[in-house]
């Protein structure tokens, strides 16, 4: 029996928040169980950076063959990562992120009709990415380092970061191993089957409740250093992270800078 959170009330808006921020297109295809974090198993001080997973990439083990955008974001020592179409994937690599208010943008803006154009046609495109009716597909990212694997943690961003629960806002991140290749990314989802079986036989403790709905699923309600301290010796495990379930990536074009 999986125990769930303290509070009922706590415990049900956590359900609910995890179905809508959980996407399945980041999920493979083989896995049953989708599995969720309240917090991150990258704190801020253990964050790492590779250039070498930004750029255009298009799935490779899937049929749908979605494009993945991936740039540096330097407000969150992260990445923001965009899955779309190829033609939108390929200009988000290009669009202008820093939506900034202070006046010396506005005044730029005024007098510079190009820029307004350019800034009114980057918000369609995102407002499009982040609210497209498949689920979130812009997504943040930060990359650490546990044992010698890397570990790449994800959240939805954009437009339904914000509207979650009514204004109630409550990150659930996806947790997934990372190997940087040629050319090619392979990102293995943690086993949402394994770590419920773990949970149940309470070979690993942490503090969850059960998602329903539309979806099953396990949120994880423990602190990040709890969720780190537990999952740390598994992973390399096989079964934790299935080399089956991987979403296989492999470079599209080559890397660009970002237009600043």
């Amino acid at each position: 029996m999986r125990r769930a959170a303290s509070s009922g009330s706590l415990s049900r808006r956590l359900a609910a928040v995890a179905v809508i921020a959980v996407s399945p297109l980041l999920t493979a295809g083989s896995c049953s169980h989708t599995i969720s974090f309240v917090n991150p198993i990258i704190d801020e001080g253990g964050r790492v950076l590779d250039p070498r997973i930004e750029g255009e990439w298009v799935r490779a083990d899937s049929a749908q063959r979605d494009h993945w955008a991936v740039r540096f974001d330097s407000s969150a020592v992260g990445y923001v990562v965009a899955i779309a179409p190829p033609a939108l994937a390929h200009r988000f690599l290009a669009i202008d992120l820093a939506f900034a208010t202070d006046s010396a943008t506005r005044r730029r803006l005024q007098r510079d009709p190009a820029a307004r154009a350019r800034r009114a046609s980057d918000s369609t495109a995102l407002y499009r990415l982040g609210d497209d009716s498949a689920g979130p597909r812009l997504v943040s990212a930060r990359l650490g380092r546990i044992d010698s694997a890397l570990v790449l943690v994800i959240a939805p961003a954009g437009l339904r970061a914000a509207q979650r629960l009514r204004g109630l806002r409550i990150d659930a991140y996806m947790i997934g191993r990372l190997t940087v290749g040629e050319g090619e990314l392979r990102l293995i989802p943690l086993n949402g089957t394994w770590l419920e079986a773990m949970l149940d036989s309470s070979r690993v403790t942490l503090t969850h409740v059960t998602t329903g709905g539309l979806e099953d699923g396990t949120l994880v309600t423990a602190t990040t250093g709890e969720v780190r301290q537990a999952l740390a010796p598994f992973v390399h495990d096989p079964a934790a992270f299935r080399d089956r379930d991987a979403i296989v990536l492999r470079r599209s074009v080559p890397r660009r800078p970002a237009r600043r």
